[in-house]
């Protein structure tokens, strides 16, 4: 996993991915790989909000939900995210996941 020396480059980098595919693909790489400690998930959840493209978001915010151990600060940063998307359709798959958790 990412060391907190490396964390903030890293994540600095992915924030300026033009494609939000790319950066999608890039983040979704980090949450896949399961157990992530608490500063990752928040800071994968920050990288996030650079990302319009409301398909891609809401991938990534299903992916958390389903792979994160969850608390209220990562629940109140899904929302904040979620809350950005002019889809009807993935906010409500999002906010629909978090109910479930």
């Amino acid at each position: 996993m990412l060391d907190d020396a490396l964390r903030p480059a890293f994540f600095a980098a992915t924030s300026n991915l033009s494609s939000d595919y790319e950066h999608g693909r890039t983040l979704l790489s980090i949450v896949d790989r399961g157990q992530m400690p608490r500063p990752v998930v928040l800071a994968v959840l920050e990288s996030a909000k650079t990302m319009s493209s409301d398909h891609e978001l809401s991938e990534l915010l299903l992916a958390v939900i389903s792979k994160v151990q969850m608390d209220d600060t990562i629940r109140a940063a899904i929302r904040a995210n979620a809350a950005s998307l002019s889809s009807q359709y993935d906010r409500g798959r999002v906010f629909e996941a978090l109910a479930r958790d």
